[in-house]
């Protein structure tokens, strides 16, 4: 049975990356802990849903693999996740994922929180231990003066909204 679920993970992730790099990132997933894809597993269908949902955005996918926190997303927690624009996350293709890893936890806080949830003044914490603050004028939403430019897509756990740029933690300036 191990054996079949192994056969399974490596075609579901040929199948989910396509580009070369990418496949790279395939291969350090089945060599890592992360459950992509195992019998009985209840992540399976979280782990998919989100890289299926970065499959417009490999950039972000290949960040979110890279800094190690498709574990954290893959849990049954609900999160949101304010995720740059894929230009804006390009910066950040070629740190080391020591570096990498906080600036994306900068970037989740615990909770599902639609865009009407965001209320202004609002200081919601952050998987990296520090903070952002939510900006509201009218209908126009930002974080941390940061504009949520776009789409706001959801699986089962996760809310994503699309942000300009990076959010730079405190502990990195």
């Amino acid at each position: 049975m191990k054996r079949c679920a192994s056969t399974l993970a490596v075609q579901f992730l040929i199948l989910l990356f396509s580009s070369s790099t990418s496949l790279a990132w395939a291969q350090q997933l089945l060599n890592s802990a992360i459950p992509v894809v195992t019998a009985g597993s209840t992540n399976n269908t979280l782990t998919a849903d989100i890289i299926s949902l970065s499959n417009e955005r490999p950039v972000l996918r290949e960040l979110i693999i890279q800094s190690g926190i498709l574990a954290t997303l893959s849990s049954d927690k609900p999160y949101t996740f304010f995720a740059p624009t894929e230009a804006a996350l390009k910066e950040l293709q070629y740190e080391s994922a020591e570096k990498l890893q906080p600036i994306m936890q900068h970037h989740i806080v615990l909770g599902r929180y639609a865009l009407i949830d965001l209320k202004d003044g609002a200081v919601l914490p952050t998987l990296a231990g520090d903070s952002i603050t939510v900006f509201r004028k009218f209908n126009a939403v930002s974080i941390n003066s940061i504009p949520i430019s776009g789409s706001h897509e959801t699986t089962k756990n996760i809310v994503v909204h699309t942000i300009d740029d990076v959010l730079k933690p405190k502990k990195l300036d």
